[in-house]
Order: structure tokens, then sequence, then C-alpha cells
């Protein structure tokens, strides 16, 4: 069965008077072996697919190269599996971005159109998070991927950013904020779930 979307199911947490602090542009997220098993079954069958299979989003700035999959049929149950496993770490990303950044995962209303998740490639240039959400992602990458980073920016322009090693196949990066970020090495697969946010209170 296809799953067109994602919602993320959390438990509220209390809110407490919390210090001023700056919020990070990035940060990573523990995964399961669950996830990253699923992962790897994933990435596996991306690497046999026809490289037909993804479409290149239209941007402003044409030398920008990012590429969405198209839901294919050799590896469209995996990619569903995927995306609901993801949802049992729901309660620790939720946590992570009301103590990251001071704000709460937004329960989807019924019939609310929202972005969607999506398995994407970046091979040039920034994607920039959308206004009002955090974006999760959880790499893809292929096996004989031996270092995988997220590089985030508030401004592609400043050097300044935060970089996250490590994003092997299975590990997940939350972006805050109207972040822009890349991948390095460039091209490597990942999932994308955009989740709004609504201020604590």
């Amino acid at each position: 069965m296809l799953v067109n979307f994602v919602v993320l199911h959390f438990s509220p947490t209390p809110h407490h008077p919390r210090e001023a602090f700056t919020m990070p542009l990035a940060v990573p997220i523990q995964t399961t072996l669950t996830i990253e098993t699923a992962a790897r079954e994933l990435a596996l069958l991306l690497r046999e697919s026809d490289a037909m299979q993804f479409m290149q989003v239209k941007t402003e700035d044409e030398r920008m190269k990012w590429f969405k999959y198209a839901r294919g049929a050799l590896w469209d149950d995996k990619y569903s599996a995927l995306l609901e496993t993801i949802k049992t770490i729901a309660n620790d990303i939720a946590a992570a971005v009301e103590k990251n950044a001071g704000v709460t995962l937004q329960k989807s209303q019924t019939g609310e159109k929202s972005p969607l998740p999506s398995l994407e490639r970046l091979h040039t240039g920034w994607v920039t998070v959308p206004a009002g959400y955090i974006v999760f992602l959880l790499s893809v990458a292929p096996g004989d991927c031996v270092e995988a980073t997220v590089q985030s920016r508030a401004n592609i322009e400043d050097s300044n950013g935060r970089d996250v090693p490590g994003w092997l196949c299975g590990c997940g990066v939350l972006l805050f904020g109207r972040v822009s970020f890349r991948t390095e090495p460039e091209g490597i697969p990942y999932i994308s779930l955009p989740v709004a946010t609504s201020p604590l209170g």
C-alpha cells in the first residue's frame, strides 16, 4: 500500500520556563537499529533502480541540481516501510525540537495541506527549509559511503554554519529555522520530512 504522507504522533511534554538560548542550525538525531536496517535495504534497491526514476526540481537558480525520486515499483514498499519506522522516534524528534528551537511540532489538521516527505538527492546548490518548519533528514547513503556530512548555513554567503559529520545510512539530522543545507559528498539519497511548528504555550 502506498504511503503518501507521514503524520508524526507524539506525546505532549510539560512546558517549563526556559533560559534564553541560541538556536542551533542542525543537530544529529539518534535513530534505531530497525530504521538503520530499513534504510540500508532501501539504499540497496535504489542502486539497482533505473536512474530515470528521479526528476529535477525546478528552482529560480538554474545552476542548482536538486532531484526528487518518483515512486518506483522496485523500491516503493521499502520506502513506505521506512517512513513507518520513522514514526517510532516521533517523541525523540519532538523533544529535540522543543529543546533546541523553543517550538513544538504542530499536529496536522484534517484536510490540511502540508509538505509531503520525499526521497531526494542534491548535486549542486543549497536547499532552504520552508519558513515555519523543521526538517528531519534521514540518510539513505549507499553502503560503500564511508563518510557523509550535512552542511547547514543560516546564510549561504557566510562560511559560518554547522556541519554534522557521520551521516551514514540510517542516521538522522534535524534542521531548524530558515536554514539552508547541502550534503557532502554530493548526490547522497536522503529522505526529507518537513513538519510544521508552533510556539510553545
